[in-house]
C-alpha cells in the first residue's frame, strides 16, 4: 500500500497493479452490495509492498550498502506527510461533526493510527464487518499498521541473517510458512477477527512479495532453470522464438494466469471466510502478475497505461482519504437518504477523495519525498509531529474535555465482544463450555451463581447483570442457548449438562429474540429463515428441564427493536437528516410509538403468558416510560449499540430499572 519503488528499478506496471488494488478497495467500500470481494485489494497491496521493500533491502545488502537510518528515513518521508494531513483533517472535522463521546473515541483511533497499531486497537474492539464498522473513521488504517509492523521486523531479520551469513532464502521461506500456518490454524479455530487483524497471520502475504524480490535480486537457481525450460516449451507450442534473456512466452502466460486468478478471487472470496485459505488466490495472482515483468503484453499495454499508472501514483493518499469521507457521510445519516440521492453522495465522496489524493500527492507527498531539503532533518520533524498527533489522540480519549466537539450531546455505547474476550475462568468452572461460541463466567468466589442463557440478546444483557451480581457477592455465568439449528441443539445439550451439574446455580434468566423466532421476521430483518416451528413447545420443554434440575426460571421479554441504528434518533447540528423525506422520517418514527411496539410484540407476550413454570418479566415499560420507546434515556445515553442489542450502558439501565429487585431477592436467599 505504501511501498516505495527505487528509481533504479521503477516498474510502471506495478503502479498499474496498485491502481487495480486501490480501485477494488474503494469501490467495495463505496458500493459493498455490488462488489462483495473488493477487500482483496489490500492483499494485493501487501504483496506489492513486500516485493518493493524486499527488493530495496536485498539489493542494498548485496552491495553492502544497507543502512537502517536511510531505510527508516525513507519510510518516514514516504508515509508520514499524507497520513499526518489526513489524521489532522479528520480530527478537525470531528470537532464540528461528532458527538462528544464519538470524538473521544476518535481520539483513541487517532492515537492508534499515529502509533501504527490501528490493527491491534480494532482487534480488541468489535469486528471489521460488525454493524458499526462503517462508523469508525480510521478503520482502514489497520492495514497500514500491519505493514509498518512488518517494516520494523523485516530489516532487522534480513540484516542480521546477512551479517551472520545465514541462508536468507531459508529464513524467508520458514517465516512465510509459519505465518501462513498461523493463518490457517486460527481460521479453523474460527478466530475470524484475529486472522484479519493480527500481524503474524498476515505477514505471509507480505513475505510472498519478499520471496519474489529475493528471486529478482539473487535468481533462485531452480526457478531460473525451470523458467528457461518452460519458456522454450511454450515458445515451441506457440511457434515463437525463445530468447534467453527475454522469456516473453512464459511472461505472457504468467500475466494471463495472474489476471485470471484475480478474476477468480473476486468471484470466490467472501468476507466471512477470509483470509484463511482463500487469501492464497489474490496473493498468488499478484505474485504471478509481478513476476511476469513489465514486458508481458498485459502488463505493458494495460497495467502500464498512463491512466492506471497515474491512479497508482496517488493510490496511497487515495486510500487514506476515501474511507473517512464515506464514513463521515454515513455518520451524518446519508444512508437514510433516498437511494439515488445516497448513491450520488457516495459518488461525490469518491470524486472528492480523488481530488484530495491528487492535491496531497502533488503538494505534500512529492515535495517532501523528492525536494532538496535534508531528509534526516525532515524525518525528525515528521516524527515529532506524528508523536504529537499520538499524544493528542490519547489525551482526547482519556481526558479530552478541552478538545471535545462542539456537539454538546453525548452518549455511551459499548459492546461485549465474543470469543477473544471470553473469560477463561469459565473453563475452570465448566470445561464443557470450551465448545460453546459464547460462554463467560464472572467469578467473585461466591457459593451462589446466577445463570444467563439465550442468544445474542442474552449476551448484550449480561454485562449489567454480571456487574450487579458481583456487587451482591454472587457469581454470574453466560451460556449460549439457541433453537435455530441442529448445531444449536448440540450446544443446548452442553448448556443443560452444565446447568444440571452446577448446584450453585439456583436461578436461570432467559433472554431470546422471541418475536423473530415466532414470526420469522422483525423490523430490522425480513429473514424468514429465523422462523422456528413449535418455538413455544421448545421453550416450554426447556423450562420443564430446568425445573427438573431444581432451577427457578425467569424469562425476560423482548426489548424494542428499531429498523435503523439508534444514532438516527439523536439530533445532530449538521447532518443529511434535513434532506430525508418527511414520509420516510415519519415511517421510521412510527417504530418508537409505545402503542405500536406493544402491538408488534403482542403475540409473543401472549405466548410467554401461556408458558408454565417460569416467571415472565415484561421489560417493555422500562424502555417505554412514556408514550415513546426511544433508544436513549433522558440523558441522551444510548441504550442500544445497534438496532436491537443493548449497549453495556443499556444492560446496566435494564438491571437498575427492572431486574434489581429480582437479583436482590436472590442474594438474600443466599444469606438464609
Amino acid at each position: 500500500m505504501s511501498g516505495t519503488q527505487s528509481n533504479n528499478f521503477y516498474r510502471p506496471d506495478i503502479d498499474g497493479l496498485r491502481a487495480l488494488a486501490v480501485s477494488l478497495v474503494v469501490y467495495y467500500h463505496a458500493f459493498p452490495d455490488t462488489l462483495k470481494s473488493g477487500f482483496i485489494g489490500v492483499d494485493i497491496f501487501f504483496v506489492i509492498s513486500g516485493y518493493l521493500i524486499g527488493s530495496i533491502i536485498l539489493r542494498h545488502l548485496s552491495v553492502h550498502k544497507f543502512s537502517f537510518l536511510e531505510f527508516y528515513v525513507r519510510r518516514i518521508v514516504r508515509i508520514f506527510p499524507a497520513l499526518l494531513l489526513v489524521l489532522f483533517s479528520v480530527l478537525v472535522a470531528g470537532k464540528f461533526l461528532l458527538f462528544t463521546s464519538e470524538y473521544r473515541m476518535l481520539g483513541k483511533h487517532i492515537a492508534g493510527g499515529a502509533g501504527f497499531v490501528a490493527n491491534l486497537v480494532y482487534y480488541f474492539e468489535s469486528g471489521y464487518w460488525d454493524l458499526n464498522s462503517s462508523l469508525k473513521l480510521l478503520l482502514h488504517l489497520w492495514s497500514l499498521g500491519v505493514e509498518e509492523q512488518f517494516y520494523i521486523v523485516i530489516p532487522l531479520i534480513l540484516a542480521f541473517a546477512w551479517k551472520r551469513k545465514y541462508n536468507l532464502l531459508s529464513i524467508i521461506v520458514v517465516l512465510f510458512i509459519l505465518s501462513f500456518c498461523c493463518n490457517l490454524y486460527f481460521y479453523y479455530q474460527k478466530e475470524r477477527e484475529l486472522i484479519f487483524y493480527m500481524p503474524f497471520t498476515r505477514f505471509w502475504e507480505i513475505f510472498a512479495g519478499v520471496l519474489l524480490a529475493y528471486h529478482s535480486v539473487f535468481s533462485i537457481k531452480f526457478f531460473q532453470i525451470a523458467g528457461q525450460k518452460a519458456d522454450r516449451f511454450l515458445c515451441a507450442l506457440f511457434n515463437k522464438k525463445s530468447e534467453e534473456h527475454n522469456r516473453i512466452c512464459l511472461q505472457n502466460i504468467l500475466a494471463i494466469l495472474g489476471f485470471s486468478l484475480l478474476i477468480i478471487s473476486i468471484l470466490i472470496c467472501k468476507h466471512r471466510n477470509f483470509p484463511g485459505h482463500r487469501a492464497i488466490w489474490p496473493v498468488l495472482s499478484a505474485v504471478l502478475i509481478i513476476s511476469a515483468g513489465q514486458t508481458a503484453w498485459l502488463n505493458k499495454k494495460i497495467l502500464s497505461h498512463k491512466i492506471l499508472v497515474g491512479i497508482g501514483l496517488i493510490s496511497y493518499p487515495l486510500y487514506l482519504w476515501h474511507w473517512p469521507l464515506l464514513s463521515y457521510c454515513k455518520i451524518l445519516q446519508g444512508n437514510f437518504l433516498e437511494p439515488n440521492f445516497w448513491l450520488l453522495v457516495r459518488i461525490v465522496c469518491i470524486a472528492l477523495a480523488m481530488i484530495l489524493a491528487i492535491l496531497t500527492y502533488c503538494y505534500v507527498e512529492r515535495p517532501v519525498r523528492f525536494g532538496k531539503g535534508n531528509k534526516n532533518r525532515i524525518s525528525c520533524i515528521l516524527s515529532v509531529l506524528m508523536f504529537a498527533m499520538f499524544i493528542t489522540g490519547m489525551y482526547i480519549y482519556y481526558n479530552g474535555h478541552v478538545f471535545y466537539s462542539s456537539n454538546s450531546q453525548s452518549f455511551k455505547v459499548e459492546t461485549m465482544t465474543i470469543g477473544k474476550d471470553r473469560d477463561k475462568s469459565i473453563l475452570a468452572y465448566a470445561p464443557e463450555a470450551k465448545k460453546l461460541a459464547i460462554a463467560r463466567f464472572h467469578n467473585v468466589h461466591s457459593d451462589k451463581t446466577v445463570a444467563v442463557i439465550g442468544d445474542s440478546h442474552a449476551q448484550s444483557a449480561f454485562p449489567g447483570i454480571a456487574e450487579r451480581c458481583a456487587q451482591l457477592n454472587m457469581n454470574s455465568v453466560l451460556l449460549k442457548y439457541r433453537f435455530e439449528s441442529a448445531r444449536d441443539n448440540a450446544e443446548r445439550e452442553i448448556v443443560l449438562d452444565i446447568l444440571k451439574s452446577k448446584k450453585d446455580i439456583k436461578h436461570v434468566f432467559i433472554f431470546l429474540r422471541g418475536v423473530v423466532y415466532l414470526t420469522g421476521k422483525d423490523h430490522d430483518s425480513g429473514n424468514t429463515n429465523s422462523f422456528i416451528k413449535d418455538f413455544n413447545l421448545l421453550l416450554q420443554d426447556t423450562i420443564n428441564t430446568l425445573q427438573g434440575f431444581g432451577k427457578k426460571v425467569h424469562i425476560v421479554s423482548e426489548n424494542p427493536v428499531y429498523p435503523v441504528l439508534p444514532l438516527f434518533y439523536l439530533s445532530r447540528q449538521i447532518s443529511f437528516k434535513k434532506f430525508i423525506s418527511p414520509a420516510h422520517e415519519e415511517y421510521l418514527n412510527q417504530f418508537t410509538v409505545k402503542e405500536n411496539v406493544y402491538e408488534h410484540q403482542k403475540n409473543y407476550l401472549s405466548m410467554l403468558q401461556g408458558l408454565e413454570g417460569a416467571e415472565i418479566i415484561n421489560g417493555l415499560d422500562v424502555f417505554c416510560p412514556h408514550d415513546a420507546c426511544l433508544p436513549y434515556d433522558e440523558n441522551q445515553m444510548l441504550l442500544f449499540y445497534d438496532d436491537d442489542h443493548l449497549s453495556v450502558y443499556g444492560s446496566q439501565y435494564l438491571v437498575k430499572n427492572l431486574l434489581e429487585p429480582y437479583l436482590v431477592k436472590i442474594a438474600d436467599e443466599n444469606d438464609k
